[in-house]
């Protein structure tokens, strides 16, 4: 330690521990971990207009490190972090500043000033050296970071009204520098180190000749595992198969390379009715009987627009030649005319049948298909399907056929005359085929008319008119096209 600092006033000391709360016995330990620090910090530090910085009401700084070679400053709240790795010989020197309030300083300078915001907390500080007295006044808003290893640094402040300019004298040179409350100066820092790499990898005209070979015409649809395989199998090791995924990665040709079929993108059939007897659907479905893997099959021909069951059929077997009969005796019963009715079915055997599609082209009617694989293009005959299967009389297994078709009869009875249906406005689908909606829905209207003119204020809406059935149904409605579709168009 410096015979002069060693010589210090006494009294010095004791006015800085008075002054900023601390023991001695603090104040030293504080000394003795700045000089393990051993931080080199430039002689001459001289804040600019120290007396123009007006108070800020923050928190105190102890500064620690008078009188040793190399000097840094601690926080006396635990809150204020520092982290200072500092050498001598031009090595990184990282300092991380948090919050607010630090002054860095060595008993080697011959001037240190630093203003104060709060005179509360100020001291004056008298060390020797060489006779000469260093005032320092402790501000809480200063940061000073310096080094005589670092000939220049500089740091913006994002607050000018607290940034100071400091003045660090290096082998004569003036370094400026801008000093933030919230700074984080990092000075001369290393270059990470160059990663080195690895010593099993491929020189690159090696991976260009395997590049080569996967983009052959005899290799190009297939996969880097057949192709490894192949070239095996021609007494050929090039690589690893990995390393061949590798090498198709790094040139963005890692994707699909077999040469397979496309399907084709099918259309959503799209379907509208307007009125009975325009658009029909149907379907088969399963009922269990007693026998394991044995069923009754129920061919259901369903009216889209009015919901109503036009026919009808239960038989042990799926056959097309069975389908044919009773579309052909379902539309004879409807009188369907030809050009007047489309078809919609799913791709079942029976649907696709030859027998089903020269009837329908016989008869003049439209046929029309879901898409493969897509359940919701039949949605209507699904969903009436549902509903004879969740009726709670609906028999887990049917003992007979007889037993099946006396069991339907009643269902599809009280389904197109008594069941009301949601989606017709809970009229039942014998109405709507029928053409019986105007007369149903004015009756109701005479109905709701008596009751609001006896009771009016229970109708808090005011006079209450039935609800009509829509108007046009649909298979699949048409999507409204998008911002993209029409700028492409």
């Amino acid at each position: 330690m410096d015979t002069a600092v060693k010589m210090a006033p006494t009294v010095g000391i004791v006015a800085l521990c008075a002054a900023l709360g601390l023991s001695r016995a603090t104040f030293y330990r504080h000394q003795r971990a700045a000089s393990d620090a051993a931080v080199a910090l430039t002689p001459s530090l001289v804040i600019a207009d120290a007396e123009a910085i007006q108070p800020s009401g923050r928190s105190p700084v102890a500064v620690c490190g008078l009188g040793t070679e190399g000097a840094t400053a601690s926080p006396m709240e635990p809150a204020l972090l520092a982290k200072v790795d500092a050498t001598r010989n031009r090595a990184a020197e990282p300092l991380l500043v948090e919050m607010t309030a630090w002054v860095v300083t060595s008993a080697s300078t011959p001037n240190v000033t630093a203003s104060s915001t709060e005179p509360g907390i100020a001291a004056t500080v008298e060390a020797t050296r060489g006779g000469a007295a260093i005032p320092l006044r402790v501000d809480t808003t200063a940061v000073v970071v310096t080094s005589a290893c670092t000939p220049n640094v500089t740091a913006s402040s994002t607050e000018p009204s607290v940034a100071a300019t400091v003045e660090a004298t290096s082998k004569g040179a003036a370094a400026p520098l801008l000093v933030d409350t919230t700074a984080v100066v990092d000075t001369l820092a290393p270059a990470a180190p160059v990663k080195k790499p690895p010593p099993r990898k491929l020189p690159d005209d090696e991976r260009a000749a395997v590049l080569a070979v996967l983009n052959e015409d005899r290799f190009c649809n297939l996969a880097p595992a057949a192709v490894w395989a192949t070239l095996l199998d021609e007494g050929k090791h090039l690589c690893s198969e990995r390393t061949m995924y590798r090498i198709l990665d790094e040139n963005r040709e890692l994707r699909e390379r077999r040469n397979q079929r496309r399907h084709p993108a099918y259309v959503a059939p799209e379907l509208m009715a307007t009125g009975p007897k325009q658009l029909w659907s149907w379907d088969i479905t399963k009922l269990k009987t007693f026998v394991k893997s044995q069923y009754l099959h129920l061919y259901v021909i369903l009216d889209v627009f009015s919901r109503y069951v036009v026919g009808w059929m239960v038989a042990e077997r799926e056959l097309g030649e069975l389908a044919k009969a009773l579309i052909e005796e379902t539309c004879e019963r409807q009188g369907i005319t030809p050009g007047e009715l489309t078809f919609h079915a799913d791709n079942g055997a029976a649907m696709v049948s030859q027998p089903v599609a020269f009837l329908l082209a016989s008869l003049g009617i439209v046929k029309s298909h879901s898409r493969p694989h897509v359940s919701d293009d039949n949605p209507f005959s699904e969903a009436q399907f549902k509903t004879l299967k969740y009726r709670p009389d609906f028999p887990a297994r049917f003992a007979s056929l007889a037993h099946a078709r006396t069991f339907l009869r009643e269902f599809f009875d009280w389904y197109n005359t008594r069941h009301h249906h949601n989606a017709l406005a809970l009229l039942t689908p014998h109405d709507v085929h029928h053409g019986l909606v105007a007369e149903r829905l004015a009756q109701r209207a005479r109905v709701l008319d008596a009751a609001y003119a006896a009771h009016p204020e229970r109708f808090v809406r005011g006079a209450p008119v039935p609800a009509a059935p829509p108007e046009v149904v649909w298979i699949n409605p048409p999507k409204a096209p998008t911002e993209t579709q029409e700028t492409r168009a």
